[in-house]
């Protein structure tokens, strides 16, 4: 019974591990993220389980890599040659952590086959061992892939594969100055159970650093999204500002061509070139187009607009006029249309003549509405619950739609997306009186 629980723990530790390495460079499919996810692995410890009691050398050997590739391809996104590569170096560092173990303490091959069920109650510790080995060299691989999502910062990492090291110096020392010494069982049984909470509480830490190295690099993209957000805001109040002013210009051209028509009759060349030199600049400027009485949210179309059609796109936007705005603050506004808007550029641009962005922004039952369509080529990639992007980078790129999903929170409105035929639909509801204060 022992020998078997020996046995499951192992095969926990190897999915966990195959799982964990998965992780740090795919996505989890959306079917299987959060709680769902235990479910495949829960599936893949038993069926491992089953494969190593038949107690056949020929069958773990094959069978556990075809046992691996099924699971992650599940549980993962990713294309099949990168599955087959990667599941092939897991088993591959599985395997060599074992072969090291047994060179390192001169274990008998005999017993760490995983046919020999009945021998692994023999070497508990060393079994530790070789998982903490196989551990440390998947760490060392993620730390060193520029795919990695979780690298933690080099002096980190250096202080951890230290303890790491060390706790491994001592599970070998420790073996070395008893072998000749005739130990009681419950001493064997101690010395185990302290060498499992070693492990443990290596594996316990390095994924605390990670996900403290995570969560500052989150923290700092958001700082980054704020001073930017800040910079969008002062940039569309003076696009605001100068929209006025240039509308102020041609409501009062009528002026100007009464006094240049005064002017001709009195033959005053002079003072007309004068007239004209001042206001040409100014007029020169003036093809923005009106499409809200609310100037940030007029500022923010337009300069996409421009964006998008120096792309080649067709820029297809109306807002229905008397568009309430009112209680939605500049910062909101910029932060919910400067993104979707910015996110469907990228998409669309992506589809040559074909690319276009349709705007449409319009009441509907006393709630504001944004909806932005597009075309997209690449494949959409999930990085939250329900928020997709094709933006190539990996990283925290996922911010700005999260963003967007938290302010329209705020006036107790949501964002939703659908994806159809390669057409891609966002839109944001938003209820103005009854936002919260």
């Amino acid at each position: 019974m022992l020998d078997k629980s020996i046995l499951l723990c192992s095969g926990m530790a190897e999915i966990y591990m195959l799982y964990d390495f998965f992780d740090n460079l795919f996505e989890v499919k959306e079917g299987f993220a959060g709680r769902k996810r235990r479910i495949p692995y829960i599936f893949a410890v038993c069926l491992l389980f089953c494969i190593n009691l038949f107690e056949n050398t020929y069958l773990n050997l094959f069978g556990a890599p075809i046992l691996f590739f099924l699971y992650v391809s599940v549980q993962f996104q990713a294309s099949a040659g990168s599955r087959i590569l990667h599941v092939l170096i897991v088993d591959s560092i599985i395997v060599c952590g074992e072969v090291i173990l047994t060179i390192l303490v001169e274990v008998p091959p005999r017993l760490m086959r995983a046919g020999a069920i009945g021998n692994l109650a023999e070497i508990p510790w060393q079994l530790l061992t070789a998982k903490l080995i196989t551990y440390m060299i998947l760490i060392m691989i993620k730390q060193l892939s520029k795919r990695s999502k979780y690298r933690i910062p080099k002096y980190m990492f250096f202080i951890y594969i230290s303890q790491s090291i060390a706790s491994l110096a001592i599970m070998m020392l420790s073996y070395y100055a008893n072998q000749n010494i005739s130990m009681s069982e419950n001493f064997k049984i101690c010395m185990t159970v302290g060498f499992a909470i070693l492990i443990f509480g290596n594996a316990g830490m390095f994924y605390a650093w990670n996900r403290y190295a995570f969560q500052m690099s989150v923290n700092m993209e958001q700082k980054m999204t704020i001073v930017r957000q800040n910079a969008e805001t002062e940039y569309y109040r003076q696009a605001a500002k100068t929209d006025q002013h240039q509308r102020a210009m041609i409501h009062d051209m009528v002026h100007y061509l009464k006094t240049i028509g005064e002017l001709a009759k009195e033959e005053r060349c002079e003072k007309i070139l004068e007239i004209v030199k001042d206001t040409t600049g100014e007029i020169s400027h003036a093809a923005t187009a009106y499409y809200s009485s609310n100037p940030v949210l007029n500022a923010v179309l337009n300069e996409k607009k421009q964006e998008g059609e120096k792309r080649g796109l067709h820029m297809d936007i109306y807002v229905e006029p008397g568009l309430c705005t009112e209680g939605l603050s500049d910062r909101d506004i910029i932060c919910i249309a400067g993104n979707l808007l910015e996110n469907s550029v990228r998409a669309a641009s992506e589809c040559g003549e074909e690319g276009y962005v349709q705007v449409r922004a319009f009441m509907q039952k006393g709630a504001f509405v944004l909806k932005v369509t597009n075309p997209y080529r690449r494949e959409l990639k999930s990085y939250h619950k329900f928020l997709f992007t094709t933006k190539k980078e990996v990283g925290f790129h996922g911010i700005g739609l999260k963003n967007v999903e938290r302010t329209a929170a705020k006036y107790n409105g949501f964002l939703e997306w659908g994806a159809k035929e390669r057409i891609f639909t966002a839109s944001v509801v938003l209820f103005l009186d009854k936002q919260k204060r």
